[in-house]
């Protein structure tokens, strides 16, 4: 289902999975009505399963279509995409198969008009439109993503600095959480950089650019000096005293640098979304359509479709953790 020309890009996988944290939080809020107790526990089953995949941080890639955002429901390696993955939990290997063969870069709503994916949404408790969110390539994140994929969770070796690119270098210019040591001053490097880089002269003072991102620990060079390393993909960029960012498409409100520091310094990335949401409920808009065991006595007045589809779940999920 999803993707890209190269998810070997960390920013890219980062992106993912920020989609991926959003997307778990919206289907945990909003179950259906009406669900029997076969269906909601096949539901939560899979979205768990869900949240496994995302973490792993393996999909699919797209190399039929070098520079083009398709989706890719199964790719040459056999790497499947989240939806792809979740058939196969539920015992429908087979018919993850055919979608391969039949559509293999359709987008899931259109996948979803197939009358067997829609009998098995139905049985593992989604719509249509819920699959549909499933996609990066084809969903917008919310404005909230612009910010909060730059959050991580709270870590004592990073710190959230503000820095600027000057004459010497990139330079921190304010310490928002630090950890001894990160300090206004220190240089960073860029990963990738040599600790014993120099820094390329500026014809300006570059003062025009601010940016707002975590560093990791101190380090010394051979040299003695000091430095830092900037951590990937955990940046935004200061303009008039607001943020500026983009990510999948959606791109943030009006924030102050205040309230995105107070936003990135969340415990995790799901509070940083719920912070934002606090300040303005249009963060969590989306331009998309709209745990343990299982007590198997809880489970009457379930259909037998749904009855099918939770026992390939469980079953799916006992076997690997046996391996």
């Amino acid at each position: 289902m999803h993707h890209f020309d190269s998810l070997a890009s960390l920013t890219e996988v980062n992106a993912v999975k920020s989609h991926f944290r959003s997307v778990l939080w919206f289907l945990r809020q909003r179950r259906p009505a009406g669900l029997d107790p076969a269906q909601k526990a096949a539901r939560a089953l899979l979205l768990d399963e869900l949240e496994v995949y995302a973490a792993r941080g393996i999909f699919p890639l797209n190399t039929q279509f070098p520079g083009e955002r398709r989706p890719t429901f199964i790719d040459e390696a056999g790497t499947r995409c989240a939806v792809a993955h979740l058939l196969d939990m539920s015992g429908e290997e087979s018919l993850a198969l055919e979608v391969r063969d039949r559509m293999n870069f359709a987008p899931v709503s259109e996948i979803a008009e197939d009358l067997r994916i829609g009998a098995w949404l139905e049985a593992a408790g989604f719509t249509r439109e819920e699959i549909a969110l499933v996609q990066p390539s084809y969903c917008s994140d919310t404005p909230s993503s612009c910010v909060c994929d730059a959050s991580i969770a709270a870590n004592a070796d990073f710190s959230l600095v503000s820095y600027r690119s000057t004459r010497a270098g990139l330079v921190v210019t304010e310490v928002h959480r630090g950890v001894p040591s990160i300090e206004v001053g220190l240089r960073i490097l860029e990963p990738g950089d040599s600790s014993e880089a120099k820094p390329s002269p500026s014809p300006t003072s570059g003062n025009e650019i601010e940016r707002v991102a975590w560093v990791g620990l101190p380090m010394r060079n051979r040299a003695d000096e000091m430095y830092t390393r900037l951590v990937p993909a955990s940046e935004l960029t200061v303009e008039n005293g607001g943020i500026r960012c983009s990510s999948m498409g959606a791109r943030s409100l009006p924030l102050s640098k205040e309230l995105a520091v107070k936003a990135l310094l969340s415990p995790s990335p799901d509070a940083c979304r719920a912070y934002l949401t606090s300040l303005d409920e249009r963060w969590d808009d989306t331009s998309c359509p709209s745990q343990g065991g299982c007590d198997m006595t809880t489970l009457v007045g379930s259909s037998p479709a749904s009855l099918a589809v939770l026992a390939a779940i469980v079953g799916a999920i006992a076997a690997r953790r046996r391996r």
